[in-house]
């Protein structure tokens, strides 16, 4: 591999951890993006390599709990609905509300750059949750507390 092709993986790699930080406590699949950002850096870096397999025990067991029963999945999944639709709403840019109290400055902040975030956002949230529902008899069946018979 060539020494650009390394730094341009590692730089990525980078990029996608920081955003995967910022989104555990910001609206985003902050543990996805942190799992990703460790799997890319991990093709190069040996610490990264051992944190990964903690941050995916971690998303593993909190697919499983999200799977256990279908109310347990909805209130991620209007989540995530809602993410797209505020993301809609920011990228269309309707004018200001004359319900609106503050400065007409600070509706909307960020304008489509926020739109864009809360839709990509919003978007892998709603992917991840649906293969994990898609999957759920087989998630199920790894943590089952019954033994299976062969």
């Amino acid at each position: 591999m060539s020494r650009y092709r390394r730094w341009a993986v590692l730089a990525v790699g980078w990029v996608v951890l920081v955003l995967g930080l910022a989104a555990l406590v910001l609206p985003g699949p902050g543990l996805v993006l942190v799992a990703l950002g460790l799997a890319i850096l991990g093709r190069h870096l040996p610490w990264a390599q051992r944190h990964l397999q903690p941050v995916q025990a971690r998303a593993h067991a909190g697919a499983v709990a999200l799977v256990r029963s279908p109310r347990r999945f909805v209130a991620p999944a209007l989540l995530s609905a809602l993410l797209v639709g505020l993301g809609v709403v920011w990228l269309v840019g309707p004018g200001v509300p004359t319900w609106w109290p503050l400065h007409p400055r600070w509706w909307l902040v960020g304008g489509p750059v926020t739109g864009i975030s809360l839709v990509v956002s919003g978007s892998v949230s709603a992917t991840v949750l649906l293969r994990t529902w898609s999957r759920r008899a087989e998630l199920r069946l790894e943590h089952s507390p019954v033994p299976q018979r062969s």
